[in-house]
């Protein structure tokens, strides 16, 4: 379990002058906050001929149908 950051929170940082974390610490952040929302997030290195990227795809609030 990843433990919750001590800093304020992506919705405050701006209003406190907060520098924001690294891409790591920003990727640990979602993976908390998913989890806590009881969802899946899976990332994915994508490319073509000309770039590359990465993707980010969050599945939560499962219900059976």
């Amino acid at each position: 379990m990843i433990p919750k950051s001590t800093g304020p929170g992506a919705l405050t940082r701006k209003e406190c002058g907060y520098t924001a974390p690294n891409h790591e610490q920003l990727i640990e952040e979602l993976e908390y906050i998913i989890s806590e929302m009881g969802g899946d997030l899976e990332t994915f290195d994508c490319y073509d001929k000309s770039r590359n990227w990465k993707k980010i795809i969050i599945e939560y609030n499962f219900k059976e149908k």
